[in-house]
């Protein structure tokens, strides 16, 4: 009868030390799923501001992917008068 009792408070304290580290666990994955969907708002509202044509216009301006419009000049004017 005593062994009995001794192994059933053994398997106890295993289960409740397994219980414990259980809880940590999922404590510590609610954090982190908090955290990324933090991260994920602010993401998103960054995708939502580089959306807009007029940024990316700037953006594209600032990062020299711009072209001014330069005049063509033709310097032959045997294109110009055919008949």
């Amino acid at each position: 009868m005593g062994i009995l009792l001794v192994s059933m408070l053994i398997g106890n304290i295993v289960v409740f030390g397994q219980s414990v580290h259980l809880s940590d666990r999922i404590v510590h994955m609610e954090s982190e799923t908090r955290a990324l969907r933090t991260e994920n708002a602010s993401l998103s509202q960054k995708v939502y501001t580089q959306d807009s044509l007029s940024h990316l216009a700037l953006l594209a301006q600032q990062l020299g992917f711009t072209k001014e419009a330069e005049p063509l000049y033709l310097d032959s004017h045997e294109y110009a008068l055919v008949r």
